[in-house]
């Protein structure tokens, strides 16, 4: 299996137009294999000068319309040897759904409804601490479980305890889901 690793050499920069990344793969250089229709599309030929021309003047792009990986085959955590072709798929997240979770597993207000609110859902860097580091809403204490509830409130969507479907443990787990998203 191929280690990724970030060259320490490499300069960021408080400009985004200016940052350099380098990044290795194993032991030796590599070059993207990329299929449209089923062929492998030749690697492009660019001219340094003209591409970075082209890069200097790109506009940053709001995340929100950056797009996930919303699958990959092989799956991940499957070890692959190097040179191996993994297939990903992307979106942004304003198309996906909410349904990707599976219905039983998300609050039901939020079937049908865009990632893209996952944000707004998301906005309280405690609450996303606690989304990160607890796995089920068992283990929330009263004031984290308030937190959750005021997120969904904040968002419009209501918490209550007496529908299973709409219940703060089905609001936890939309988080716990949506976070990959945010």
């Amino acid at each position: 299996m191929a280690n990724l690793s970030m060259d320490p050499s490499a300069t960021m920069s408080a400009n985004p137009k200016q940052t350099q990344q380098i990044i290795e793969v194993g032991t030796r250089s590599t070059s993207p294999k990329i299929a449209r229709e089923g062929y492998q599309l030749p690697p492009p030929k660019l001219d340094p000068q003209q591409a970075g021309n082209l890069i200097a003047n790109l506009e940053i792009v709001q995340q929100i319309a950056l797009p996930r990986i919303v699958g990959q085959t092989p799956g991940s955590g499957t070890p692959v040897a190097p040179g191996s072709a993994i297939d990903i798929v992307v979106a942004p997240k304003s198309d996906v759904t909410w349904d990707v979770f599976g219905p039983g597993s998300i609050h039901a207000d939020l079937i049908g409804a865009s990632l893209a609110n996952v944000d707004t859902l998301l906005k309280d860097s405690k609450l996303r601490q606690t989304v990160l580091t607890k796995e089920s809403v068992d283990e929330l204490t009263d004031d984290e479980k308030n937190s959750v509830k005021k997120a969904f409130q904040d968002a419009g969507v209501p918490v209550s305890d007496t529908d299973p479907t709409r219940n703060l443990g089905k609001a936890y787990n939309s988080l716990r889901n949506g976070i990959s998203f945010k």
